[in-house]
């Protein structure tokens, strides 16, 4: 899922000054056509997140050389009746990658930042951690800022002492982003794709969604009819990406200040 468009649209972003937000598409193929576990996606989606980010880390740690270059030749210009034997003139590149003034961590994308969301367009739905986070935290009784930080990444629900625990894989436990959100989707998919489905059981699965669809479309013939029936109203494209926008990017008088 990651192409050469991709990498283009982040370079270009980055030379434009602009701060991007990253809507990973096309996640109904990795149970449609792929058939992947909801754990076997999880997995595929950090890979795939690490990618982008590479070519993050190779755009700033770029920028960071050539303003660390062009300082030093200034150095130079104002020093230059202070050269001696060479020495001064070697620049210390460790420095300059590593001082506070680089801090780039908010230029990376990270699904608990809030610059990342997961979706199908084709099948018009789309979340962030926040929706589920939300959700969970009122049905689980639990923090919503805990379950921000923990809903992505190695950690997981312990049902005996009712709190979120690091080291899922370790355990052998399905992390909190496999069994909160990826077990659910694969469950509205392969109950509707399934071939000798149960119109009762779609409709009891709206209702367990808290979602009202059309007698018609439950009945449809055409399995992405259903599909996108359920999922665009119990998790709307619309609204996860517009939200993800409205938190995440400046506003208009600093959009264009890279921080």
């Amino acid at each position: 899922m990651f192409t050469f468009t991709t990498h283009a649209v982040l370079r270009q972003a980055w030379l434009e000054n602009i701060r991007p937000v990253l809507l990973v598409n096309k996640v109904d193929r990795l149970v449609t056509e792929l058939k992947l576990t909801p754990a076997e996606s999880h997995t595929h989606l950090q890979q795939l997140l690490e990618q982008v980010n590479a070519v993050m880390a190779q755009l700033i740690s770029g920028d960071i050389m050539k303003k660390a270059a062009l300082r030093d030749d200034n150095e130079k210009e104002v020093k230059s009746d202070q050269i001696g034997n060479g020495e001064d003139n070697v620049f210390n590149w460790d420095s300059g990658l590593h001082s506070d003034e680089n801090d780039d961590a908010h230029l990376y994308f990270s699904p608990i930042m809030g610059n990342v969301v997961f979706g199908s367009a084709i099948d018009g739905w789309a979340f962030g951690i926040d929706d589920f986070a939300a959700l969970y935290a009122d049905k689980l009784g639990l923090n919503k800022q805990v379950l921000r930080k923990t809903l992505w990444g190695d950690f997981y629900f312990n049902s005996k002492t009712k709190k979120v625990m690091k080291g899922a894989q370790k355990a052998g436990k399905k992390s909190l982003f496999v069994q909160m959100i990826m077990d659910n989707i694969w469950k509205v998919y392969n109950t509707i794709l399934e071939q000798s489905r149960d119109v009762s059981q779609l409709e009891k699965l709206a209702s367990a969604l808290n979602v009202k669809v059309a007698a018609k479309d439950l009945k449809s013939s055409d399995n992405r009819v259903t599909v996108k029936a359920i999922m665009s109203q119990w998790l709307p494209i619309s609204r996860a990406t517009l939200s993800m926008v409205a938190d995440y990017t400046p506003s208009l008088s600093t959009s264009q200040k890279r921080e």
